[in-house]
């Protein structure tokens, strides 16, 4: 029936079955017949574990023949051991590669046994070794699965109870609220007619108190507009006069420079100068050009800072190199003038600023230093680290300011009654720069002197975590 109906699975098991039942009638020829066939019907559909189980009965029907076979030659017995062994070698490896103890553990039984019969005493130590571990593996995982099943069983115990207890709860609770709901409604409709005596006399208040906002609205409208257009005036007049400052700084004091170029320039096209001269002509040229360069670079960064246009990027730096570095590009002239830069103070100072402003922020109080220190002079660069807040601290022994010049060092084209000691020029824009720069950084800058002649300090004080509307600034 089963091979009529094309039961390629039935038939394959009721071949095992009749294989079986004729070993145990004593024909083997007829069992390993029918072995054959199950094995090759179940090659055929790829049943894995009746390929396994076929070929581990067969090689037992081989042991079994050894067993039946008293009368045979030593070369007969080591056949039919070598048969056993083949089949049940095969069985070991699909069983193996499936890692099915349970089919395992009679393979490694019925290797011991073959071993043990070709007299590989050694191989079948280790397969009765082998066979004794996948029984243990067997029954732990037996025990496993029943501990696991009566675990199951005894939640699902409690969670019924756990049910059975939580719905008396449920029908109490029930109870109590529907004699909740009762005391409930007969509070809302007290409630509800306070509230509707409340809100008429609310409204009443609300309205009047409405009218008044708007008014109070209005006012703070009208002035927050007068006073933007006061600042925008004002912002205007100051604009405007620093346009008509720079202009008139630019036609004086870029005039000299200029002049000195287009002079010397000249002299060199009049081609009578002799190759020392032009050597020294372009020299002249060259300082003059970095001194109208000069003045041109604090001009533009000054309508920059003044028109807002100036972005930070802030980053994490190390502010002892940063001013190490400094000094450095001021080293050159401070040495043309006999000066010696010192730093001080801690080397373990960081903050969150704009490398590049900061360097033009420490270039300008350098240089300020180095312009107005005597030859020969002494300067100062000392960091302090105090709490959340970090110091850097220029000291010059120049000739320092007078107390009416203090109020007027951080404004632009000031002239003040210190000169440079070494006739060099000034755009008087330098400090005004340096203030905007360390106050856009969210931080301050001060200056104080004892006095004419004895000196000035410049202190900038920042903190070592710029504010996000600073670094935000446009």
């Amino acid at each position: 029936i089963q091979r009529q109906t094309d039961d390629r699975i039935g038939e394959a098991t009721s071949l095992a079955i009749q294989a079986r039942a004729r070993e145990q009638s004593g024909d083997q020829s007829a069992a390993l017949a029918a072995y054959t066939q199950a094995l090759d019907l179940a090659s055929s559909i790829g049943d894995k574990t009746a390929i396994t189980e076929t070929l581990t009965a067969i090689g037992r029907l081989h042991l079994n023949r050894l067993t039946n076979a008293s009368a045979a030659t030593e070369a007969q017995r080591q056949t039919i051991l070598n048969e056993a062994l083949g089949y049940t070698e095969r069985a070991y490896r699909l069983a193996d590669a499936s890692n099915n103890s349970t089919l395992l553990m009679p393979i490694h039984q019925q290797l011991a046994d073959i071993f043990e019969a070709r007299g590989e005493l050694a191989r079948a130590l280790a397969a009765e070794r082998a066979y004794t571990q996948s029984r243990e593996h067997w029954f732990s995982e037996l025990s496993r699965a029943r501990y696991d099943l009566l675990a199951s069983r005894y939640q699902a115990e409690e969670r019924e109870r756990e049910l059975s207890r939580l719905r008396d709860q449920s029908e109490l609770s029930q109870r109590l609220i529907a004699r909740e709901q009762v005391v409930r409604r007969m509070l809302v409709v007290a409630v509800g007619l306070a509230l509707l005596l409340a809100a008429v006399l609310g409204f009443r208040f609300w309205e009047r108190e409405r009218v008044n906002e708007r008014l109070r609205q209005v006012g703070d409208q009208l002035r927050s507009a007068l006073t933007a257009a006061e600042r925008a005036q004002t912002r205007a007049e100051e604009a405007d006069q620093f346009k008509t400052e720079m202009l008139g700084m630019a036609a004086h004091d870029l005039r000299n420079p200029l002049g000195t170029i287009l002079g010397f320039a000249d002299l060199i096209r009049a081609d009578r100068a002799t190759a020392e001269d032009i050597q020294r002509y372009a020299g002249i040229i060259a300082t003059a050009t970095r001194r109208t360069l000069r003045m041109l670079g604090d001009l533009l960064e000054a309508a920059a800072l003044d028109a807002g246009r100036v972005v930070l990027h802030p980053q994490n730096i190390d502010l002892h190199q940063l001013v190490t570095e400094a000094i450095e590009r001021t080293r050159e002239r401070a040495a043309a003038k006999g000066q010696q830069i010192s730093l001080l103070g801690s080397q373990a100072a960081r903050v969150e600023a704009d490398p590049e402003r900061l360097q033009q922020v420490l270039d300008n109080l350098l240089g300020n230093a180095v312009k107005f220190s005597p030859l020969n002079g002494r300067i100062e660069v000392e960091l302090k680290l105090v709490e959340q807040q970090v110091s850097i601290i220029v000291r010059d022994d120049g000739p320092g300011f007078r107390r009416d010049d203090e109020p007027r060092l951080f404004q632009r084209f000031q002239r003040l009654s210190a000169r440079p000691t070494a006739g060099e020029t000034s755009t008087g824009l330098g400090l005004a720069i340096v203030k905007d720069l360390v106050e856009l950084h969210g931080g301050s800058v001060h200056a104080s002197s004892p006095g004419p002649g004895l000196g000035a300090t410049f202190t900038v004080q920042l903190s070592q975590r710029i504010a996000t509307p600073a670094a935000s600034q446009t």
